[in-house]
């Protein structure tokens, strides 16, 4: 019988088609699904209500502790500034993609296909490990004298190698965003751009680039989003962002779980308060691509002003906690040349 059926279709009498006369054919299975997924989530509310080695009480302790909130903050600093670096070299190896050079754009498809394909935490491992495959980085002259060297080890710290990890792999998948909103924008635009005498740079800048913001935008805002997930994976350098953190402790008093929900439920709350990331990466998107972008997105995203009141004020509660957490230090060196 057709969803939908009439009572003379089901063998009553004949009649005018009435909206009382209609006869929903039931649905067992979709009943039977809606049972099972409520009895599953009613099962799920309540081991977490009723089970004990959750420890709730040990949740709400290191909620808030000095340790926990530290690793956020170099969670956010982390996250803001591999998203800054990839944006830009994903500007360029866009703007190479689309060059008429062929030299330019093998390169460039070259490092989209190179950074898309090995795994973020593969990469980590490696520029940590750089001084070992390259003991010093100089500059100078190609095969002639040099100017200036520095020990690897000294360069490539467990914050560098995180950066220049996650930074190359989102400016391979940010390239290919920002090719698709040019390659979105009418081709006459710049071809007016020109007639004004305008340069190629000049159009890009103020004519394409404002404009392909509202393309981009979204997926930079679920990049945001991704980003600040995958820092999760420096943890395996020992630089202790928000995991790292909760690491420490549990490795300290044995109590994984709880801490685990810590680390989760601050990066949820994390995510939420950006507004899924999608303000931020808008409001990183407009300060790239030019001040009149900035003034594009306002007009039609009121939700980036916000982005932008949260973005300075997660800089400042980084810049208070690193500044704390390196006071002992400095106090230490102090003491330490006071005695010699």
């Amino acid at each position: 019988m057709h969803p939908y059926a009439t009572k003379a279709d089901a063998g009553g009498p004949p009649g005018q088609l009435d909206a009382k006369d209609i006869v929903r054919t039931p649905k067992p299975r979709q009943w039977v699904g809606t049972v099972i997924a409520l009895l599953l989530a009613s099962m799920f509310v309540h081991m977490l209500v009723t089970n004990a080695n959750l420890q709730w009480n040990v949740v709400g302790h290191y909620l808030f502790s000095r340790t926990i909130l530290s690793g956020i903050a170099l969670t956010l600093e982390l996250t803001l500034l591999a998203m800054l670096v990839g944006l830009v070299i994903g500007i360029v190896v866009a703007v190479m993609r689309l060059s008429d050079n062929v030299l330019l754009q093998r390169i460039s498809w070259a490092w989209i296909w190179f950074f898309r394909g090995v795994p973020p935490l593969v990469q980590l491992i490696f520029w940590y490990n750089l001084a070992s495959l390259v003991s010093s980085v100089s500059v100078g002259v190609p095969y002639g004298p040099t100017f200036i060297s520095w020990q690897t080890n000294s360069l490539i710290t467990p914050f560098t190698a995180a950066l220049l990890g996650l930074a190359f792999t989102e400016s391979a998948y940010a390239a290919e965003m920002i090719r698709a909103g040019i390659q979105a924008v009418n081709r006459g635009q710049v071809e007016a751009a020109n007639s004004l005498g305008m340069t190629g740079a000049q159009a890009m800048r103020r004519i394409v680039l404002p404009q392909a913001l509202r393309i981009v935008i979204p997926p930079i805002g679920n990049d945001t989003i991704s980003m600040l997930k995958f820092t999760s994976l420096v943890s395996v350098l020992a630089l202790p962002d928000l995991l790292y953190s909760a690491q420490e402790i549990y490795a300290r008093t044995y109590q994984t779980i709880p801490l685990l929900l810590v680390a989760g439920q601050l990066g949820k709350q994390i995510r939420l308060a950006g507004w899924s990331g999608w303000a931020i990466g808008a409001g990183l998107a407009a300060l790239l691509f030019s001040p009149s972008a900035l003034v594009l997105l306002m007009r039609y995203n009121r939700l980036a002003l916000l982005g932008w009141a949260i973005l300075l004020c997660f800089a400042g509660v980084a810049r208070e906690l690193r500044s704390q957490r390196s006071l002992p230090t400095r106090e230490r060196n102090r003491a330490a040349l006071t005695a010699l």
